[in-house]
């Protein structure tokens, strides 16, 4: 964000500073990328669909390509971007993706050009990646908000594995194996991954993620202008 506000400063050449200062991170804060971390079955996509219905127009999902096969009911271009290995492993070497990880066997990535027009929108751009991936961008030096979100305990998480009936039991026990090294992934660096949602409780767990949300985006809160 500073690389891009000394930018500005010195193409605007602004006669009050301190004003321009103050609304450019203003302006700036509210469309930094959102970034939502943890186990497959840890609950982000409920927690996703919760906050794209509260605030409808604000975030737009940032759209994954992936080289793994899609599932029932899922579309090119709306779930994910679906391409092949030797696409996704061509794409890498070009540099086009702001991360991108090989996770359960298939590649997954999000490209640089997918944020940026989001943000340009004016819109909060939110990722779904693992941790792997949210390393990287935090390599990248982009400004963004980070939530890890986790399962009560494993036993909790193999539950709702196995309530989707999408995995088979090899596959089963490699999300289970993965979420417990992403989870302990995450304990060893906490400035990336410090504030943590337990997804339990339902009416619970929304009201922690809330808080995040209004801490990281302070105009959403209700009854509060910024």
């Amino acid at each position: 964000m500073m690389n891009s506000y000394l930018h500005s400063l010195l193409k605007d050449q602004p006669s009050d500073i301190l004003l321009y200062t103050r609304d450019f991170f203003s302006s700036a804060c509210k469309t930094v990328p959102l970034v939502l971390v943890g186990p497959s079955g840890a609950g982000k996509s409920t927690l996703l669909q919760f906050m794209m219905a509260k605030y409808p127009g604000v975030f737009e999902f940032s759209i994954s390509t992936t080289t793994r096969n899609p599932r029932a009911g899922e579309q090119d271009g709306v779930h994910y971007y679906f391409v092949t290995r030797e696409e996704f492993e061509r794409r890498i070497e070009e540099g086009y993706f702001l991360e991108y990880a090989e996770v359960h066997g298939n590649f997954y990535g999000t490209s640089k050009k997918a944020v940026l027009d989001i943000v340009e929108r004016g819109k909060i751009c939110v990722l779904d990646i693992d941790v792997q991936g949210t390393l990287q961008v935090y390599r990248s030096g982009i400004d963004f908000n980070c939530m890890f979100i986790t399962p009560p305990d494993l036993q909790t998480l193999e539950q709702r594995l196995i309530a989707r009936g999408t995995e088979d039991s090899h596959r089963l026990q490699l999300r289970l194996h993965n979420a417990q090294t992403e989870i302990e992934t995450g304990r060893l660096h906490p400035e990336i991954f410090r504030d943590c949602v337990i997804n339990g409780e339902l009416s619970t767990t929304i009201e922690n993620f809330l808080s995040h949300i209004y801490r990281y985006y302070p105009h959403l809160k209700p009854n509060e202008t910024v």
